[in-house]
């Protein structure tokens, strides 16, 4: 049985199914077996709360893509902290909401991104920004249980708190893991890239669907100045009319200096949004992205449904062992 400060699981080397890789993610995310982590919660009066955001199952794939980076990242940061290239390892996440996600259709909640971070001790310090009081508020007595002394929550606006953030805890022997999943909001990406100046060291896992392509798609539809500015102060090199997916990637290796990756769609029925992933140029051109590319190509060929199937086999699992 785990205990609470168990890592990440990171991958492993032994061959496994596809059907197991994705499983053993989504063990872990859900807190099975054990629910050490909802235990915890419970006890302290801060489990599943109907501040928390619900999401249809597609959302565990997304969660089990960022938690199998997580172990990456991670373990490498680490060795070369303990190397002197590094003083810090930091995980930044742009919308924290409240610490656990509850899977529409279900009575389950599940780990949420900055919770999943935080149980990795391997990061010196877990930083989440949320804007709604309510979830802050939930997030940071979390993370108090689960994390104490390690995690920061700050409450506010991603685009106006960034700089904040950076300046007082960031340098250029710091590595990041940035993880940026909007949630109704569109990131200013001129505002991010102060995290970029301030650091070359910095991984990005963004879901950039969610809200470009809104915005996108009014623009498509009426043509307005007012959203085709919006875009621009988004993505300085969006061209409207045009798929912005192009401007975005080359934004991200032009003017972020981030030219290698993975990008992964996230399915229900249908592709609800993708992620993409960029990593740092490293002595040896970041060889550990073709890894997470061929779990990106497993994590693309599955969908909520079969998610939640995985998710209730893991409850069961649980179940039957009391």
């Amino acid at each position: 049985m785990r205990k609470l400060g168990d890592e990440n699981i990171t991958p492993q080397k032994e061959k496994r199914s596809d059907r197991d890789k994705i499983f053993r993610q989504i063990q872990f995310i859900a807190d099975e077996p054990g629910k050490n982590v909802m235990n915890a919660l419970n006890s302290s009066g801060l489990g599943p709360n109907q501040s928390d955001n619900e999401y249809g199952p597609h959302t565990l794939l997304k969660l089990c893509y960022l938690n199998y980076y997580i172990g990456y990242f991670s373990t490498i940061a680490n060795k070369w902290k303990q190397g002197g290239m590094f003083d810090r390892v930091i995980f930044l996440d742009a919308f924290g909401g409240s610490g656990l996600v509850k899977i529409s259709g279900t009575n389950y909640s599940v780990l949420g991104s900055t919770v999943l971070a935080a149980r990795n001790t391997k990061f010196d310090k877990v930083v989440a920004v949320e804007i709604d009081a309510a979830k802050a508020r939930l997030l940071e007595g979390r993370l108090k249980v689960l994390s104490p002394g390690r995690a920061i929550v700050k409450r506010g606006d991603v685009n106006v708190l960034i700089r904040e953030i950076v300046d007082e805890m960031i340098t250029d022997k710091t590595i990041v893991l940035f993880f940026v999943d909007p949630e109704g909001m569109e990131p200013a990406f001129a505002e991010l890239k102060y995290l970029m100046d301030k650091t070359r060291h910095v991984d990005i896992i963004m879901n950039f669907t969610w809200g470009v392509y809104r915005l996108n798609g009014r623009i498509m539809a009426r043509f307005n100045d007012n959203d085709i500015r919006r875009m621009k102060s988004l993505i300085p090199t969006y061209e409207p009319g045009k798929d912005p997916t192009d401007a975005i990637l080359k934004m991200f290796e032009d003017l972020f200096g981030k030219p290698y990756g993975d990008q992964v769609e996230i399915r229900s029925d249908k592709t609800e949004y993708s992620l993409i992933l960029r990593v740092r140029r490293t002595r040896s051109d970041s060889s550990w992205v073709k890894s997470m590319s061929e779990f990106g190509k497993i994590i693309n060929s599955a969908d909520g449904r079969f998610a939640l199937t995985l998710l209730q086999q893991a409850k069961s699992v649980q179940d039957s062992l009391f």
